[in-house]
């Protein structure tokens, strides 16, 4: 004769099942999150090929950040058409002033309105793709370009300009690859492309000391177009009250440094906002060659800062 499951049976039954999911749950969020980790490092990969082939086309890398007193594009829109997106780059205006800043050009900002492209998104970050900017929503990318080293903690780099306003406290660099308002040859970069940093992750939010959470990623609050507005390479880097360069940065602080309180750091732009990512232990960066990395978070910083310098021997 059949008889039914007894109540203890049956929580003895969903105890078991309970305990087995708790044993796989770990495992398949790992594999979740290799799978991630491995997208984030091949889209840095194809970036850094899309930067090679600007290079052998132009005979140079992009300028970072384009400026000279109105609001240029970054450095991202000039590898556009190296990453399968000719058809929105043909669709921008990059003739006149002003065409980095979508609120002002609303002929770029249709163009890219809601845009967003794969290949500069990090699928581990948790901050928002898209950001309405004016009438447009614009992508906000997870990566930023490396315009090279603070001088601080006694590192000898003297290409670099106080920036942006008196209260950050930050400094830009011109001593990278992707740097403001011009474009570097690979045959300045003397470390070699295999040695020198260009590219890296900027993808997680940064606190306050009273822990509120803020945004730092490159292109915040303007979108992957936008340049800088400043005129000059550091460090004659004009105006004075200089606007920021957006979607470059120059290296200040070790990896996954999440102090949002420290002198360079800001949510509009901080030029010394450190690279993030929501990758445990670290960030995936690119050298000029294309090969892609997996950054320790504890690097040493003064071998950090000649990694993304171009000639520092």
């Amino acid at each position: 004769m059949n008889r039914g499951h007894t109540i203890i049976e049956l929580l003895v039954s969903m105890g078991v099942i309970g305990a087995l999911a708790s044993l796989l749950l770990p495992g398949v969020q790992s594999a979740r999150e290799s799978g991630r980790r491995a997208s984030c490092q091949n889209n840095l990969r194809q970036v850094g090929v899309a930067l090679l082939q600007h290079e052998a086309t132009h005979i140079e890398f992009p300028v970072g950040a384009a400026g000279g007193g109105s609001m240029g594009v970054s450095w991202m829109v000039r590898i556009a058409p190296y990453l399968e997106e000719m058809q929105s780059y043909d669709r921008l205006d990059l003739s006149g002033g002003k065409h980095g800043l979508v609120v002002v050009h609303a002929e770029n900002g249709r163009a890219i309105d809601g845009l967003e492209i794969a290949t500069l998104a990090c699928p581990s970050s948790l901050i928002p793709q898209l950001r309405q900017v004016g009438a447009f929503q614009l992508m906000m990318p997870s990566y930023v370009g490396v315009s090279g080293a603070s001088n601080h903690d006694g590192f000898p780099e003297q290409r670099v300009a106080e920036c942006c306003i008196p209260r950050m406290g930050g400094q830009i660099s011109a001593g990278g690859v992707l740097v403001p308002n011009y474009s570097v040859r690979a045959m300045q970069i003397t470390d070699g492309l295999s040695n020198t940093l260009v590219t890296a992750e900027c993808s997680s939010y940064s606190y306050t000391s009273d822990g509120r959470e803020r945004r730092i990623d490159g292109g915040f609050p303007n979108g992957w177009i936008a340049g800088t507005a400043a005129r000059g390479v550091p460090p004659e880097y004009h105006p004075g009250f200089a606007p920021p360069s957006w979607n470059i940065v120059t290296v200040r602080y070790t990896p996954n440094t999440a102090d949002y309180d420290l002198p360079g750091v800001d949510d509009n732009r901080g030029p010394n906002n450190p690279f993030t990512s929501n990758h445990p232990n670290g960030v995936y960066a690119g050298f000029a060659d294309g090969r892609v990395v997996f950054l320790d978070e504890k690097i040493d910083l003064s071998l950090f800062k000649s990694l993304v310098t171009r000639d520092a021997n």
